[in-house]
């Protein structure tokens, strides 16, 4: 009888199976430590705008002017020319100090009295709605004195008057009773020359209670007063210190205010 006697196994498997069981047991290998990488540099591409906007232009707005206000309405037909050839309608004096003549076709008012007021009007016509003008040329004036235009005398104590100084300031006043008013305040024009010699074209354009002032066909000043309803017209001059005055008014003209 034979003996079977076995074979020796080879220790291979043995090994793999210790193995596998080893690699069991351990943990788990670290995850991999990521690589730093650079951002990639981002380009800014232009976008074309293939139907650009166009600009609406900015609407150009245009005013038409109101008409101009007729600051003289109602100026008729020329009811009266005066050229000073005679000084027959004109109160005239002539004192040592003091003189109102008409010579050459000009009223001229002389005065030389310190702080002193000398004024001459015209008898006829009696005005209540008019438009006047007159030509006013002061010759020896100071910087204080005045000259102007007197409308709607009553007599020497009740008028207004449009008062002008040498030195270009301009006012309105008023004499009611013997007592002066200055209504306006004398302030000044910058388009009327100070000093002498110098020509100005004064006007009065008067309707009801409303009197308005000129100076070479410029407006300056309107009141509105129910005192002097009527009246004459008349002018003046007045020193301020104690130099002497003179001015020659001449071309006096005189229209109706139509209703």
């Amino acid at each position: 009888m034979t003996e079977h006697i076995p074979r020796h196994r080879s220790p291979l498997p043995l090994l793999m199976v210790w193995a596998a069981m080893l690699a069991a047991c351990m943990p788990p290998p670290p995850p991999p430590t990521p690589t730093a990488t650079t951002a990639p540099t981002l380009t800014a591409t232009p976008t074309i705008v293939w139907f650009p906007p166009t600009s609406t232009p900015t609407r150009q707005v245009t005013v038409t002017p109101a008409p101009t206000e007729e600051l003289r309405p109602g100026v008729g037909s020329l009811i009266l020319a005066d050229d000073f050839s005679n000084g027959e309608e004109w109160s005239l004096v002539e004192t040592a100090s003091t003189s109102a003549a008409v010579v050459n076709n000009h009223l001229t008012l002389v005065l030389n009295r310190a702080n002193s007021f000398l004024y001459t009007t015209r008898r006829s016509p009696l005005l209540g709605d008019f438009y006047a003008e007159i030509t006013a040329v002061p010759k020896l004036c100071a910087a204080g004195d005045e000259y102007g235009l007197m409308a709607r005398v009553k007599d020497f104590q009740n008028y207004f008057r449009l008062t002008i100084t040498c030195s270009g300031s301009v006012g309105v006043d008023r004499m009611l009773k013997g007592i002066f008013n200055p209504i306006i305040p004398k302030e000044r024009v910058l388009f009327l020359p100070a000093g002498v010699p110098s020509e100005q074209r004064l006007g009065v354009w008067a309707s009801g209670q409303e009197v308005r002032f000129f100076i070479n066909g410029n407006f300056i000043y309107s009141i509105k007063d129910n005192v002097f309803g009527r009246g004459t017209l008349g002018v003046f001059v007045r020193t301020a210190g104690d130099a002497g005055v003179s001015a020659d008014f001449r071309d006096l003209s005189i229209w109706e205010i139509r209703k």
